[in-house]
C-alpha cells in the first residue's frame, strides 16, 4: 500500500494514520469533513463535522473499516494510494460504503441508511443510496477526477 505520510514510511501506514488520529497527536482529532469520490456527506462542506474514534484493517479482504463518533461505519474496499499531511485522501478504492442513522433519531435499523459508491472503471463511479432518506432515483452514475476517500 502507498502512503506520503509527512515524509515519514512506517510499516504499517494505516495503523500510523490512524492512531496519530486517535491519540489526538494529528489536527483531524477535533473532526473533519468526509468526502467521497467529490461527493461531501452532509450536502456542504463544513456542516457534518465527524471524529473518528476507531478503525480496522483486514489485510486479506483489503478493507479498511472507520467508525466514527456518531455511530458511522465507513468500509473502504483496496485503498491505494494514500495522503495523509494536511488532510487523509485515498486517492483510489474500488469501494466505498457508508453507514449512518438518520441524526436525531433512535438507532435502530429503521433509521440505518447507506450509500454504497462502486468505482465502475477509471473517473466513473456509480452511487446507491439506501435507507428512509435514500431519494425515489436511488442509483447514480457520475464521472469524477475526485480522490476516492478524503477527510479535511
Amino acid at each position: 500500500m502507498d502512503a506520503k505520510l509527512f515524509g515519514k514510511k512506517p510499516k504499517e501506514p494505516i495503523k500510523y494514520i490512524f492512531e496519530d488520529i486517535i491519540n489526538k497527536k494529528s489536527v483531524f482529532y477535533k473532526g473533519g469533513n468526509l468526502i467521497f469520490f467529490g461527493d461531501i456527506f452532509g450536502g456542504r462542506y463544513g456542516e457534518n463535522i465527524l471524529q473518528i474514534i476507531d478503525f480496522k484493517y483486514d489485510k486479506t479482504q483489503e478493507e479498511l473499516c472507520i467508525h466514527f463518533n456518531l455511530g458511522e461505519i465507513c468500509t473502504i474496499t483496496n485503498p491505494k494510494d494514500i495522503i495523509y499531511t494536511d488532510a487523509f485522501i485515498i486517492n483510489d478504492a474500488s469501494r466505498i460504503i457508508w453507514e449512518y442513522y438518520y441524526y436525531g433519531k433512535e438507532k435502530t435499523v429503521e433509521n440505518l441508511n447507506k450509500c454504497v459508491y462502486d468505482k465502475i472503471d477509471t473517473g466513473t463511479v456509480s452511487k446507491i443510496e439506501y435507507g428512509n432518506l435514500a431519494p425515489a432515483n436511488n442509483k447514480v452514475t457520475f464521472d469524477t477526477k475526485e480522490p476516492a476517500f478524503q477527510f479535511c
